[in-house]
């Protein structure tokens, strides 16, 4: 079963755009104006040093220039204030529709069917079934010469003869199972190991096994 995952926000983005478009008004009138400052600026900078090296013509011409570019970077400045309020105006004026739209949107999803429960428990269940048949097959191996060798190490007089070889000898069935590393899952593959699938992981339906 393959998931194919439709448009989620198909509602939300007509809403969206519609706002970017009213926003990018804005936002292109305040880069020309911030650039329209950005020239008075340099202009202003400009006339600074004129003034060090200019005539008594030339300096009233100047002052007059300078109180043009304070007055203009003034009204400049509570234009670009407006914008921002415009900009926050316009926020509100589309937040309802935009929540409406994600509701629209969610609805339309819960009418889809996301559940990946099926699909993640055909693989777990896959995982741990091959995982616990390796692990059934080393231990039923063990089970089946377990005894045989335990009455050889086991034995008082093995013991007294041989005690160093009796305690490194470790005939012990943790001994013998596949071996998982990571730290995802790490519990139930660890009883699986053992032979043992996860109670909670069912074997998949017929319609899932592919």
């Amino acid at each position: 079963m393959e998931l194919k995952v439709k448009d989620l926000f198909v509602e939300t983005k007509k809403v969206v755009n519609e706002y970017k478009k009213e926003a990018e008004l804005l936002d292109q009138q305040e880069q020309e104006l911030n650039a329209e400052l950005e020239a008075l600026q340099a202009e202003m900078t400009a006339i600074m040093m004129d003034m060090e090296t200019a005539g008594v013509s030339d300096k009233i011409y100047l002052k007059i220039r300078q109180k043009e570019i304070v007055s203009k970077t003034k009204i400049i400045g509570t234009i670009l204030e407006e914008l921002q309020e415009e900009k926050s105006a316009l926020t509100v004026k589309y937040a309802p529709a935009v929540k409406e739209a994600i509701g629209k949107d969610r609805k339309t999803k819960s009418q889809d069917n996301y559940d990946v429960t099926e699909i993640v428990n055909r693989h777990l269940y896959e995982m741990f079934k091959e995982v616990a048949e390796a692990g059934e097959a080393m231990q039923s191996q063990y089970r089946a010469i377990e005894h045989d060798v335990l009455d050889v190490f086991e034995d008082e007089a093995v013991k007294e003869q041989y005690p160093r070889l009796v305690e490194k000898a470790l005939f012990k069935d943790y001994m013998y199972k596949p071996y998982y590393y990571g730290s995802l899952l790490k519990t139930e593959l660890e009883s699986a190991c053992y032979g043992n699938i996860p109670k909670d992981v069912k074997a998949p339906k017929e319609k899932d096994v592919e």
